[in-house]
């Protein structure tokens, strides 16, 4: 037993102690291209399965373990998807086709995000901290952005700077 629970104990270590900065979602916000650290896809529990299904089998590179990106936007206090975008194979991205599964929430500005209810954690500028795991660097602009049902509902900004 105590064999087990040290490999488990190893193997979860090695994961995190050699996790890969992966790339972050997009935010198109107030003209902005800034950064989306948190995964709002896959909270819509009943569109992310059919959007799985049309993701490239296996990992196509240890900076994307999801195997896509989402494109998303802000516009007069509302969220939207924008669109998803897979690696194809050389390190280039294409669209994959969203409309059938988001059909009802599509406007002229993309579509609707009310699936949302969650703090969005938006970062822009240079990384002034680098961490080789997941979203953990720091940048020189962090915002958190509360969503409930798709509709902006508060803003809290930090700015970070390199102290050398």
């Amino acid at each position: 037993m105590k064999r087990l629970v040290l490999v488990i104990f190893v193997g979860v270590l090695a994961l995190v102690g050699f996790a890969t900065a992966q790339y972050s979602e997009v935010m198109y916000d107030g003209g902005s291209r800034k950064f989306l650290c948190t995964l709002l896809l896959e909270g819509d529990s009943t569109s992310f399965p059919r959007i799985k299904e049309r993701l490239p089998q296996g990992v196509t590179s240890t900076a994307l373990w999801r195997n896509y990106i989402g494109y998303w936007k802000i516009k007069n206090d509302s969220l939207f998807l924008d669109s998803v975008l897979v690696m194809d194979g050389s390190d280039n991205f294409r669209p994959i086709d969203i409309d059938d599964i988001y059909a009802p929430k599509q406007t002229p500005s993309g579509y609707f995000a009310d699936w949302v209810n969650d703090s969005l954690r938006v970062v822009s500028g240079e990384i002034v901290n680098y961490i080789h795991m997941g979203w953990a660097s720091q940048w020189e602009n962090e915002e958190f952005i509360t969503v409930e049902n798709g509709i902006v509902k508060k803003r809290v900004c930090k700015n970070h700077r390199q102290v050398n």
